[in-house]
């Protein structure tokens, strides 16, 4: 078992007057694993411009939010499938709250007591094979008539600054 922190570009900026009312990462199995159940405890990092890791000391030091959400992996994963995380809304809007709008994020799956045994691997964001851990996040505006929607991790994707999006499928 072991812990690992994740930062997320955002395809948009989470607005500061954001009400969140849904966050998940979704992952893809990159191999069949079974084993003991994993133990979990996800955090987000409390700072409203999280850079990227530069040793295990950075990542072990970093302040993380108080709201957390648990997530106890209890049935094996299947290579290629998905799995979701529980809602993480909470942790979203604990940072919006304390830092306004975001463009990134980080997020921490800690391990919190799993045997030596337990392993789920997902691909990682660089696998060309694979899906990317990608995070989904929607939330209201005041004012606003429905919900506005991120998802992320694009890679080599340029978009003007003021172009309007029609039509995407992934």
């Amino acid at each position: 078992p072991m812990s690992t922190g994740i930062v997320f570009n955002l395809a948009a900026d989470i607005p500061a007057t954001a009400h969140i009312t849904s966050a998940y990462i979704r992952f893809t199995a990159y191999e069949t694993n079974y084993g003991s159940v994993i133990r979990t405890n996800i955090r987000g990092e409390a700072a409203a411009a999280p850079a990227a890791f530069s040793s295990y000391e950075d990542f072990r030091d970093r302040v993380r939010t108080t709201k957390s959400v648990t997530w106890d992996f209890r049935t094996p994963w299947i290579k290629d499938s998905t799995y979701d995380t529980p809602d993480l809304s909470a942790i979203i809007q604990e940072i919006i709250t304390a830092y306004g709008a975001v463009n990134d994020l980080t997020l921490f799956i800690e391990d919190d007591g799993s045997d030596y045994t337990a392993v789920r691997r997902p691909y990682a964001y660089d696998d060309p094979a694979g899906a990317p851990p990608t995070l989904y996040v929607t939330w209201t505006e005041p004012g606003a008539e429905s919900p506005r929607h991120c998802g992320i991790r694009f890679k080599n994707l340029t978009i003007p600054l003021g172009a309007t999006i029609l039509s995407a499928k992934l």
